[in-house]
């Protein structure tokens, strides 16, 4: 998105598992490894794997393509989950997850719930991840391509992972029967659940905890940036006086008592109607060899102001507030505002020659996957 007359004046695994059968302690919420209990082991017994993470998900894609029927009640599904189930014709499934919790993908239950064969059910208690056929039976940490953080695909190949394969005739009888009662209080998932739902995992994807701050380019992840509505907003020119004026008379309309001379402005951008609402802004003037400054993270409010500039065309300001929330789960004020330029400084120049075709000064808004990609190449 560009636009070269616009200005501005700115101020401004997650791991809660169950209890292990011997009634220990599950870890805190936020940890993502797994110990693998003498006691539970003892308890599953016979033919038994432990798994980690190099053959967890050989193991989920072996179970599932060898038996005619698969039961799975695992809490969270993301993306590529459907790719596992019922992978040749013939085969059946019953699913069971938590729609309601907002870190199951809808997009993934609506293909699963269209496929022969397939009948998937939800359950706003589900917490736990169990997958089982005739022969097999896996219990682990694992969810189907996605966590309790809303981390999809490869992003979720940073947490360990562990499980007990079981081929124990006696444990997959227990398991099947503990399916069969969770089957049993499930309910069928209506078009207006994935409406719901859907609202729920937008937010919960874009608010997820990035693997490094924002000011830290070097240490993000590509992933990180997906499905996050952050742009950076790079811009050179101040505001224009016609805007200042238009911005104070609003401001006397809005408050009803005249304004001093020198009025705090809020934090605007002028001529830039298309910027993108329900964003996160990042904010950064650049003047070619001279200045480059990030004055923080804004969103707009949509109060814009519509006026008319001296030769009769017409204006638009677009204001905004100081987003003082954390950013992709941490802090982003003065100083990492400040982190921030060092770190983009570098790469300003190849951002804007490959965004708007000139490495020279321009007025540009860029999603910040772009950005992201750009830095790291």
């Amino acid at each position: 998105m560009e636009n070269h007359s616009s200005r501005v004046c700115a101020i401004e695994k997650c791991l809660k598992r169950e209890h292990y059968l011997d009634n220990n302690e599950a870890p805190e919420a936020g940890t993502c490894s797994i110990a693998a209990g003498k006691s539970l082991i003892r308890k599953i017994g016979g033919n038994t794997m432990f798994l980690t993470s190099s053959d967890y998900q050989q193991a989920v894609t072996s179970l599932a393509a060898d038996e005619e029927e698969l039961l799975a009640a695992v809490a969270f599904w993301g993306k590529g989950a459907e790719t596992l189930i019922c992978p040749r014709a013939g085969q059946r499934a019953r699913l069971i997850c938590n729609l309601d919790s907002g870190a199951t993908n809808p997009e993934v239950v609506k293909i699963l719930r269209n496929r022969p064969g397939v009948t998937i059910r939800q359950s706003d208690k589900l917490h736990a991840k169990v997958i089982a056929g005739a022969k097999k039976a896996l219990i682990g940490s694992a969810n189907l391509s996605a966590n309790g953080l809303n981390l999809e695909g490869s992003e979720q190949s940073w947490w360990d992972e562990a499980g007990l394969l079981t081929e124990e005739p006696g444990q997959i009888a227990s398991i099947h029967q503990w399916f069969d009662s969770q089957w049993e209080t499930s309910r069928v998932i209506s078009d207006k659940d994935l409406l719901l739902a859907q609202q729920r995992w937008s937010q919960r994807r874009s608010g997820r905890t990035a693997s490094a701050p924002l000011h830290a380019l070097e240490r993000l992840r590509p992933t990180d940036a997906k499905d996050r509505n952050i742009y950076l907003v790079i811009y050179n020119e101040a505001m224009s006086e016609d805007g200042e004026k238009a911005f104070r008379e609003e401001q006397k309309k809005r408050v009803c008592q005249p304004q001093t001379d020198n009025p705090v402005l809020t934090p605007l951008y002028e001529g830039w109607p298309d910027l993108p609402t329900d964003a996160l802004l990042i904010d950064l003037y650049y003047e070619e060899g001279r200045k480059i400054e990030c004055a923080g993270i804004f969103t707009r409010t949509l109060q814009d102001i519509h006026f008319t500039y001296s030769d009769g065309s017409a204006g638009h300001l677009a204001l905004c507030k100081l987003v003082s929330e954390n950013i992709m789960g941490y802090p982003f004020g003065e100083k990492e505002a400040r982190q921030f330029v060092k770190q983009i400084r570098p790469h300003i120049k190849k951002i804007l020659q490959q965004t708007t075709g000139s490495e020279k000064s321009s007025s540009v808004c860029i999603p910040f996957p772009e950005v992201l990609r750009i830095c790291q190449q």
